[in-house]
């Protein structure tokens, strides 16, 4: 499916309104992915609740029927994944090992997972998920041009200290501007929303609703900010932020190969978030990435190599298909507890092109763990090169084999298109019911009409 009218055909073939309990069980069957939700613990209300207790005031809360025992509707995957029912298990078996075996877990693992393996399944598992599909076949990122470890911002600012190396002449940032206000998200479209979901869903499904309403600012810019500061440039001269035009609230792609073009030649880094938070605009990444790679020369009437680009994929990885070695990025950053499920403040990771891995000249912040992991514990130092060497520490085990629940499902999911095999049916659904009338959102009926699924832009809606 890719636009509300294809949900109007599709009930017309059931011969059901779209409306209907009946259209939504058909959806629900029709979900190559549906099977999965099997596998994750979901709060219940009672549980999330408790006696008497009340939710911080930055979330929406619908609790129309049902009782405790019966399961949320979690909407705030955008802010923290679920657990899948596997971590408890795997956390249990690490410390099995811990305590029987000490320092030996790192080569003699009765689960066969010695620790001295740990990123091998964990860095596979993440290629696939920034490699892409097209198709045919898997584009998988080469797993030596991925690491896990450390945290989100902590990669930002490890890969800005290799990829943001201002000049006199090139010393700018391009990147998106301070997101919308929370009143933009919180309004009544989604109150509308949530009261059409009591409306319509079966007794049985909602019992209770979060939604994630926090107030959020552009949370990577402090990382820009500090690191303009720390090469002794001035945020007010070398920060460029791109704007939606006025009344509008996305940012167009021809906005944002202006300002490259314009911009361009005093630039040492695009930046840009894959997905943005607010308005879920999936942007144009191959389009931009290679817009900031080449700059037209007016002096020498010609393209020339031009900028850095860089991708903080918080809401991408895992939400939309991405294939960064094959849309030549430069280099990449996630989290892991949002889509990846892998528990609050979860280990993240990095994305460095092929291509940077024989530039020695290039500064990195390197550390023991990027060693060869086949002279690791030896005395002896080693070259740093893959950007597997940029890992500084020693990986937590914990938190690593959060993501290994991931493992065994990708070969499944694969079969079915991976990523896309999540059709984007939730906002066109949505969207058809707030355009005929049913999902009226008062004064900001405007914000249902400006997320057409047909229209690329916003695609990559919070999946929940």
């Amino acid at each position: 499916m890719s636009s509300p009218h294809q949900i109007d055909l599709l009930a017309q073939e059931a011969a059901v309104d779209f409306r209907s309990k009946e259209f939504a069980a058909l959806l629900d069957s029709r979900d190559e992915l549906a099977h999965l939700r099997h596998e994750f613990c979901i709060p219940r209300r009672g549980e999330v609740l408790g006696e008497g207790a009340q939710l911080p005031v930055h979330y929406f809360v619908s609790s129309v029927r049902g009782d405790a025992d019966e399961p949320c509707i979690y909407m705030c995957a955008n802010s923290l994944g679920l657990m899948p029912k596997r971590t408890r298990r795997l956390i249990m078996e690490e410390l099995d090992i811990w305590a029987k075996k000490g320092v030996e877990g790192h080569w003699n693992h009765d689960y066969k997972r010695p620790w001295v393996n740990i990123n091998e399944t964990v860095v596979d598992v993440s290629a696939d998920l920034v490699g892409g599909w097209n198709g045919a076949h898997i584009l998988c990122a080469h797993p030596s041009e991925v690491a896990i470890m450390n945290t989100l911002t902590g990669n930002l600012h490890t890969l800005m200290a290799s990829f943001y190396v201002p000049t006199s002449e090139r010393y700018k940032i391009i990147c998106e501007a301070k997101a919308f206000s929370s009143d933009h998200v919180g309004g009544g479209f989604f109150f509308r929303f949530l009261c059409y979901l009591t409306t319509h869903s079966q007794p049985s499904r909602l019992m209770f609703t979060l939604f994630d309403l926090r107030p959020r600012t552009f949370l990577s810019q402090y990382a820009f900010e500090s690191q303009i500061k720390w090469h002794g440039y001035k945020p007010a001269d070398a920060l460029v932020l791109v704007s939606p035009r006025e009344g509008e609230k996305h940012l167009r792609t021809d906005d944002i190969l202006e300002v490259i073009r314009r911009e361009g030649s005093n630039t040492a880094l695009v930046i840009f978030s894959g997905v943005q938070f607010y308005t879920g605009q999936w942007f144009e990444m191959e389009t931009i990435t290679k817009a900031g790679h080449k700059q037209f020369d007016l002096d020498l009437r010609r393209l020339k190599q031009g900028c850095m680009v860089g991708w903080d994929l918080a809401h991408a990885v895992g939400n939309v298909p991405i294939r960064l070695h094959d849309w030549d990025v430069d280099f990449a950053c996630w989290c892991s507890y949002k889509y990846l499920n892998a528990g609050p403040g979860g280990i993240a990771g990095i994305f460095v092109h092929e291509r940077h891995a024989t530039d020695y000249e290039r500064p990195r912040f390197v550390g023991w763990w990027g060693n060869d992991k086949n002279t690791r514990f030896q005395m002896n130092k080693g070259k740093c090169i893959q950007s597997s060497h940029q890992t500084t520490l020693t990986p937590s085990t914990h938190h690593k084999r959060n993501l290994h629940h991931f493992s065994p499902r990708i070969p499944t999911v694969r079969g079915r298109r991976w990523l896309h095999a999540f059709e984007p049916v939730g906002p066109q659904y949505c969207l058809s019911a707030g355009l005929t009338g049913d999902l009226r959102a008062g004064d900001n009926a405007t914000l249902a009409r400006q997320i057409p699924p047909t229209d690329r832009l916003p695609r990559a809606a919070a999946r929940c």
